[in-house]
C-alpha cells in the first residue's frame, strides 16, 4: 500500500521494483482503495495518487491502469 494515510506516501516497495524492471516500461495498476477513503472523497483521493504516480515515475511507467469495475463502498 503506497498511500496507507492521506497524502502520506510510501514508495519503497514501488522504488524496488522499478528498479529491478529499469529496462522496462511498466504498466502500473492503481485499482485497491485505502480504508480512508470514502464517497466524498473518492474521485479526488485517486485522481491526486495517479498524479504523484505520475510525477515519480515520469518515463518509467507506459500506462496505468485504473479500475474496471463499479466500486461499492
Amino acid at each position: 500500500m503506497v498511500e496507507g494515510q492521506q497524502g502520506i506516501f510510501n514508495w519503497a516497495a514501488m522504488d524496488r521494483t522499478i528498479a529491478a524492471n529499469a529496462r522496462h516500461r511498466i504498466i502500473a495498476y492503481a485499482g485497491q482503495l485505502p480504508s480512508w477513503v470514502n464517497s466524498s472523497n473518492l474521485l479526488a483521493s485517486y485522481t491526486q495518487f495517479v498524479q504523484a504516480l505520475i510525477s515519480r515515475y515520469p518515463n518509467q511507467l507506459a500506462a496505468i491502469e485504473v479500475w474496471n469495475e463499479t466500486l461499492v463502498r
